[in-house]
């Protein structure tokens, strides 16, 4: 079982639940070994102790309750405590409909989204999922899965074929990997782009270089998307990527 499967067994198991059904027990498992599950469990938890709280506080309106009691003065009279227990069921049914379409959460940050991309395109045994030198195709494949691809590549990048491509998720963000080869076909560069207007966080649009070990990446936007650009070949692989001309 993996992290998103456990999620959808969790979402409707709280504390004290029986737990002998076996995907239960599963992603119970995987919760105790797995840290991002266990971030994320807390925050359910969090969430649930805070809807019974205000559960716990509702009352039925008066107003609710005279309109119960005079709706009809033709039919046969309900018991009192029947209208009482209607009229909060009525009241409750529609603060968990509201919490639920306003539910609070944390959204997804563009640090979270660049570190995501970056770790994985850094990784020793990194390859596209999908693998084809045809950029129309690429593009097909990533639309197809939800991912963004729409997106700008660089003259400077044109003159490396592609490589191929992968979508990978962060929080709910589609991400979306073209690989290509340099120019020279010595080494790899890896563009990542995503929707900056669902992030949090995202710098103002423009373009920066940073270099930690091995690894150079560039950072630039427009007004909808933004893209890294990473790779292990160098600053002058980098820079010569980056001409538009």
């Amino acid at each position: 079982m993996n992290r998103e499967e456990a999620k959808q067994w969790l979402s409707g198991f709280h504390k004290g639940d029986p737990d002998d059904e076996p995907k239960i027990t599963a992603a119970l498992t995987l919760l105790e070994k797995d840290e991002k599950l266990q971030e994320w469990w807390n925050r359910e938890q969090e969430f649930d102790s805070w809807v019974s709280q205000k559960l716990d506080e509702s009352y039925a309106p008066s107003a609710l309750r005279y309109r119960i009691l005079n709706q009809n003065q033709n039919t046969s009279r309900i018991p009192g405590f029947a209208l009482r227990v209607l009229a909060v069921a009525a009241t409750l049914f529609l603060f968990v409909g509201l919490v639920m379409i306003f539910r609070p959460g944390p959204r997804v940050t563009y640090a979270e989204v660049m570190q995501a991309g970056l770790g994985i395109v850094s990784q020793k045994d990194f390859q596209p999922d999908h693998i084809t030198p045809d950029m129309s195709n690429i593009r097909q494949w990533i639309q197809a899965r939800g991912g963004t691809s729409a997106f700008q590549v660089l003259t400077g990048l044109k003159k490396g074929e592609p490589i191929g491509c992968k979508i990978i998720q962060v929080r709910g963000v589609m991400v979306s990997i073209v690989c290509f080869h340099s120019p020279d076909h010595k080494g790899a560069l890896h563009l990542i782009i995503f929707d900056r207007t669902k992030l949090l966080g995202t710098p103002p649009i423009g373009a920066s270089i940073t270099q930690k070990g091995k690894w150079t990446s560039a950072f630039w936007a427009d007004n909808q998307y933004s893209y890294i650009l990473v790779t292990d070949l160098g600053m002058n692989a980098i820079q010569s990527a980056l001409k538009n001309s």
